[in-house]
């Protein structure tokens, strides 16, 4: 109940902070203020309106834990201009790619065994079929 209704006070506060920054800068012809981030060894500076506007949106979206989807994930980083390398603590990046080649062995292997219980099932199908037949020939 209350923590929606703050959750959304605080949106509409930066909203507005927001337009008094964008109407300010349309009066005086300056930029956004400079906005710095710090991924991991990586350094990132929100300096345009573009950049302000897709980081505003990235933290509308997450919610929180920014900082760690910025190290974590490719796309925020090339949306972003990190460096990969820096943004990356290597031993967590080779556990995280270790589970996902894992994820994908066991869904190939969910895969594979899929396909086995479907042509089981066609096998076993056209067996009972053939049956039928004979069974029907023997009556006859």
């Amino acid at each position: 109940g209350s923590s929606v209704k703050q959750g959304k006070k605080r949106e509409r506060r930066a909203n507005n902070q927001l337009s008094r920054l964008a109407l300010s800068a349309l009066e005086t012809g300056a930029g956004p203020p400079t906005e710095k981030l710090k991924v991991r060894k990586a350094m990132v500076v929100v300096a345009t309106w573009r950049d302000r506007l897709r980081l505003l949106a990235v933290k509308r979206c997450l919610q929180g834990g920014v900082l760690v989807h910025l190290a974590a994930s490719r796309t925020l980083q090339l949306l972003f201009g990190i460096d990969a390398d820096l943004a990356a603590d290597t031993k967590d990046a080779d556990q995280s790619q270790a589970a996902e080649d894992k994820r994908i062995a066991q869904f190939r292997s969910a895969e594979r065994e899929k396909e086995r219980e479907k042509k089981m099932s066609k096998s076993r199908r056209e067996k009972g079929a053939m049956m039928e037949q004979e069974d029907l020939l023997e009556v006859c």
